[in-house]
């Protein structure tokens, strides 16, 4: 039996070791000693700040929430 499928992509996250410029939007920096966002995508890390973050998780959540609501729908 094959492992289940992930639904979230590989993220954490990390502490800035120097200036980093969030993927979201590059007029949000990310100053050395902060906390960040960190996804992996193709091979690269992107970084968000903690407000970008939180707007990427809250999404996240809903979409999750209303995946799982339509499961209990019964056609």
């Amino acid at each position: 039996m094959g492992r289940p499928k992930e639904l979230l992509r590989p993220c954490r996250y990390e502490v800035a070791v120097r200036l980093r410029h969030c993927a979201q939007n590059d007029e949000h920096l990310i100053s050395a000693g902060e906390r960040c966002l960190v996804f992996k995508e193709n091979m690269q890390q992107k970084s968000y700040c903690l407000a970008c973050a939180r707007a990427i998780l809250e999404r996240g959540r809903h979409r999750v929430e209303e995946l799982v609501g339509q499961l209990s729908v019964q056609d």
